[in-house]
């Protein structure tokens, strides 16, 4: 239960930044990514792209390609722009400046906004830390 704590408060900081339009700020994420750098995580099943479904509330996956490996140690970062945000894992193996990580959530805001969704904050607290909840697990 401990180790899901900073996970939790890592997101609950991204819930109050967090914009109505979803727009995230360089120096917010700077700020959420400098708290994802200082910790490493590891894989706890083998992971695809994924993205969430808001009208049947469900994760789906967006490609079936293997991108981490379950028992992974990895770091991870949150990336964003006006109309979509995604996380990006990194292999701690792989050399970063050769390695730019995979993406392994996506999330439109586009996609939520043509079905007529109204972007809920904390809905899409929830919606990230279960994933990465349920697919990681901090390791000391």
């Amino acid at each position: 239960m401990r180790k899901n704590y900073s996970i939790f408060f890592v997101l609950v900081f991204f819930f109050f930044i967090f914009c109505k339009t979803s727009l995230l700020k360089k120096k917010e994420i700077e700020q959420i990514n400098q708290e994802f750098s200082a910790k490493k995580y590891v894989a706890l099943l083998d992971i695809s792209l994924f993205y969430y479904d808001f009208k049947n509330q469900n994760y789906e996956v967006l490609d079936n390609a293997l991108k981490i490996k379950k028992g992974t140690i990895s770091e991870i970062m949150i990336e964003s722009s006006e109309d979509w945000l995604r996380i990006r894992c990194f292999d701690t193996l792989k050399d970063k400046k050769n390695h730019k990580g995979e993406v392994i959530f996506f999330l439109s805001i586009e996609d939520i906004e043509d079905d007529g969704i109204k972007l809920n904050k904390e809905k899409v607290l929830e919606i990230l830390q279960t994933f990465l909840t349920k697919n990681f697990k901090e390791i000391k």
